[in-house]
């Protein structure tokens, strides 16, 4: 069974090899395909659309808190903005906000006088509408009770300071004499409370409501916030620290703040270039292969030029993450070309260059297909299985570009390798294309610089080492003799057992769910806001439990099922046990408790609504205005701040609303926030299995040996596990970010452990041990090249300050590593004991054998040129030394 395992995976070898023969015969129209195709994708890109809808695009669209966010929303369309309350807010405002704080006490009259002089530039400022017509906020504001509704604008009025001297200020909400309910834990930061009651306060924070009803007022409301965060700024207090933001900053620095100048993308391209460069270096000017080092890294270029224009003409729009899929790229471009090199050094030395190219075609084919393949599938279950708009474009963006990086590994660079092998079976020079001759020759025909002489010369290779840079040879050269002696494979025996003991261990303790924060730079406004309001102001919030659909309030049934499904959650332990708003409990109390018909009802409701405002936008009515569809009851929150409790709380909710026999959705403002925590831990395992099972497949299908598969999806596994560990200790949770992050290196991770099972199994050798010092050789000098050119490709999103960029810096690190651990490590190690063995006789009889053809036949094919021929001006030295030979003759 296994020789017939082997038999197909020599056939799929003598397809890749019968491929490679026919791009040897025709490089140059293969380059100018290749390149004409990545241009004329790339000349789309100009009409590239940008993705800016960065209010929502962070949020899962579809999940359940957003759907019962709209249907809650749906039933509010016609709220009334001129009896706004805090409680009744549903998330999506237009506003500019403020923080003050101080080092004492802000509730103090001297700090009152400021902050009375920001208060009046912001309501101050003026806007044009489109008639150019001259608005200041009273124009457009959200109002309650008369006046524009201003959370905080309660700190400058006397009412308040009366109460406050009187110690009548409750804490976190006070109820006036009136029944209006101000909302102190919004407003003050950094609170003393003695038996309930405000004492001082660190910090003050003042939000200013805008409409955005009609078109005319939501411009006039984004203009006005724009302007507020800009005059504020204008400002200056020594006695008091001030932050702004309004309902636009966020969207703004998310698209800023995770885009980067294309300088960077200069710097890390030079840098892999010259990387490319060096790690291909040998001492020798004709085999060198520097330029095509570099040649790799251009086909990584217009691989990104033309995935960008190929998805601009199918619609997908670009979004600031997919600043990340250029190094990417890079990493699997120059992974699949290190591959291809160490094919060629394994080629016949003395081979045609179409028997070299064929060769190398056989051995490597199926790695770089397999590593682009499972790169392909990994990010195309990350674009399938997401809610997220960013990364299911950024999937599609990086998809597009690894499948036009392995077409362009498969033409152009494949070409470029068969102009080297022609220029090297020429004699000619690794950069002039000069003829080379070797140093004893040089020496001979009078040149005496040794700068030149180490610069121009070079030698016919005559072994696979003569092909080899130093950076290849020297982990071939000495891993074997270090890993294959039983000292040493015990010693990473036992370091293995404690890895995968610890690495279980610590991935129990891994974080789930993320901050919106997250997205944004360190230094943005919006990150330094949001933590100011999150240390001052915690994070406590309002619930709403919304009953839909035609109830008859007057029964009194109905009134014990509101009344049980509240007490319920107040006396969660999630849920302040005090603090309720009940507008069917204030009309009882002031109806007694009559027992009245639905009609009755109905007529002393909509008194009562007029009477008491606060309750205007809580109840709907019907068309005909004589049945209630709609009617919302709200409780609060304690200060929730882990992300584990947040999603506990969504949880509760939904609990509480289930057993009521009523129609309840809950909903709150940061519900969309939390749910995004709750699902995380199932949608991890679904996809990372699902990415799992399809690259096993991918892999399968191409090497095509079930026992070999076994040992590559538990060395994937074990690597992944690492990376959770290495999260849990670096402080990464995982979210629907890192998940992606995790996904698309799970593709790297068979890229490095495919290619070492590869090489093993088709060996020549007839012992394990044989097998693996062949594969340690053949794939060890491409992995740690492939490792370091990909870690060199990422470094710099570790100077980003943003947690999208450096989270992701993180993961390809801690991946990189544990697959060069246990590819050249531990995998070697285990192979040694239990790998597969294939029959002796069936590879005996399958053994391959070099061709004897000479690379280098003559020197007059020496003198061949790649582009005009000819013989070059240092001939001219080897003439004259032959004329010289003649006259001492004669």
């Amino acid at each position: 069974m296994n020789c017939c395992y082997l038999r197909a995976g020599r056939r799929i070898g003598n397809l890749y090899s019968i491929y490679g023969k026919v791009i040897s015969r025709n490089p140059i129209p293969t380059i100018i395909l290749s390149v004409f195709l990545n241009a004329l994708l790339g000349i789309n890109i100009k009409w590239m659309q940008v993705f800016d809808d960065y209010d929502t695009s962070y949020l899962p669209r579809h999940s359940e808190a957003n759907m019962d966010a709209q249907k809650v929303k749906s039933f509010l369309t016609n709220s009334d903005f001129d009896d706004m309350f805090c409680h009744q807010l549903n998330g999506d405002e237009i506003y500019g906000s403020v923080v003050f704080s101080v080092d004492d006490n802000i509730i103090a009259k001297s700090f009152k006088n400021e902050i009375s002089k920001f208060h009046k530039t912001a309501m101050n400022i003026q806007v044009k509408s489109s008639d150019m017509k001259i608005h200041t906020i009273e124009d457009f504001c959200v109002k309650n009770n008369g006046k524009c509704f201003i959370l905080g604008s309660w700190y400058l009025e006397d009412y308040f300071w009366d109460h406050f001297e009187a110690n009548n200020i409750t804490y976190p909400y006070f109820k006036d004499q009136k029944g209006i309910i101000h909302m102190s834990y919004q407003q003050f930061g950094k609170v003393t409370v003695r038996n309930g009651v405000l004492k001082s306060a660190g910090s003050l924070r003042m939000t200013y409501y805008l409409k955005q009803d009609t078109s005319v007022n939501k411009d006039l409301s984004v203009q006005w916030s724009k302007q507020f965060v800009h005059d504020l700024l204008q400002l200056k207090n020594n006695t008091i620290k001030f932050i702004v933001s309004n309902s636009e900053t966020m969207a703004t620095d998310i698209g800023r703040n995770t885009v980067w100048d294309p300088q960077f993308f200069v710097v890390v391209f030079l840098a892999m270039a010259m990387y490319s460069f060096l790690a291909t270096v040998s001492g020798n000017c004709l085999t060198q292969r520097g330029l095509l080092g570099i040649a790799g890294v251009l086909s990584t270029v217009i691989s990104i030029l033309g995935a960008s224009g190929f998805c601009a003409v199918i619609g997908v729009e670009y979004v600031n993450i997919g600043s990340i899929m250029p190094f990417i790229i890079l990493g699997i471009g120059l992974y699949n070309l290190f591959v291809l090199l160490s094919g060629l050094n394994r080629a016949p030395v003395k081979g045609a260059v179409e028997e070299r190219i064929g060769s190398a075609m056989r051995d490597t084919g199926v790695s770089i297909t397999i590593s682009s393949l499972t790169d392909i599938t990994a990010l195309l279950i990350g674009a399938l299985m997401t809610d997220l708009t960013v990364i299911r474009n950024f999937c599609f963006f990086t998809g597009s570009a690894v499948f036009l990086c392995f077409f362009n590994q498969m033409t152009f660079v494949l070409a470029c390798a068969v102009l080297h092998e022609r220029r090297v079976a020429g004699s000619m020079h690794c950069i002039t294309c000069q003829t080379v001759y070797t140093a004893e020759q040089m020496k001979t025909a009078h040149y005496r610089n040794k700068l030149t002489i180490v610069c121009c010369s070079g030698h016919e290779p005559e072994k696979s080492d003569d092909l080899q840079s130093y950076v290849e040879m020297l982990p071939a050269r000495t891993l074997p003799k270090c890993l294959l002696n039983i000292p040493v494979k015990v010693i990473i025996l036992f370091l293995y057992l404690g890895y995968i003991t610890f690495s279980i261990w610590s991935t129990t303790n891994l974080g789930v769910g993320s901050q919106f924060t997250d997205v944004l730079r360190q230094d943005s406004i919006s990150y330094q806001f949001n933590n100011i309001e999150k240390e001052n102001f915690g994070m406590t919030t309002i619930v709403s439990f919304n009953i839909q659909g035609h109830l008859d309030y007057s029964r009194s049934d109905v009134h014990l099922k509101v009344d049980d499904m509240l007490q319920s959650a107040k006396k969660n332990t999630f849920f302040d046990k005090k603090f309720e708003i009940n507008w069917l409990k204030e009309f009882n109390d002031s109806y007694l408790n009559e027992n009245i018909t639905e009609i009755e009802f109905i007529e002393k409701l909509h008194l009562f609504v007029k009477n008491n405002p606060m309750f205007k936008n809580d109840i709907v009515f019907d068309s005909n205005k004589t049945h209630v569809l709609f009617s919302r009851f709200y409780v609060m929150t304690n200060d929730i701040k882990s992300p584990r409790d947040q999603k506990l709380l969504l949880e509760e909710s939904r609990i509480i609303a289930r057993n009521s026999s009523l129609n309840v959705l809950p909903f709150s403002t940061q519900f969309v926030y939390f749910e995004q925590n709750e699902s995380v831990l199932s949608k991890a395992i679904l996809q990372i299995g699902f990415t799992f099972a399809a690259c096993t497949l991918v892999s399968f299908i191409l090497i095509l040996d079930p026992i070999l598969i076994v040992f590559l999806v538990l060395t994937v596994a074990s690597i992944i596990v690492g990376v959770f560990s290495l999260m849990s200790i670096w402080n990464l949770n995982l979210n629907l970010f890192t998940i992606v992050y995790v996904i698309i290196c799970t593709g790297f991770s068979f890229n490095f452990v495919a290619y070492f099972c590869k090489s093993f199994i088709h060996s020549q050798r007839f012992d394990r041990q044989g097998k693996v010092n062949d594969a340690i050789i053949q794939t060890s000098g491409t992995i740690i090249n492939s490792a370091i050119s990909t870690v060199i490709s990422i470094v710099i999103l570790l100077f980003s300050r943003s947690e999208i960029f450096t989270s992701f810096f993180k993961i390809v690190l801690f991946v990189i590593l544990l697959s060069v651990f246990h590819t050249i490590f531990v995998l070697p190690v285990i192979l040694s004991v239990t790998g597969p063995i294939h029959d002796n006789m069936e590879m005996k009889s399958n053994q391959r054998t070099s061709s004897r053809t000479p690379l280098f036949p003559s020197r007059s094919a020496a003198t061949w040129s790649i582009t005009s021929g000819g013989v070059n001006a240092l001939d001219n030295n080897f003439k004259r030394l032959k004329l010289v030979s003649e006259e001492k003759v004669h």
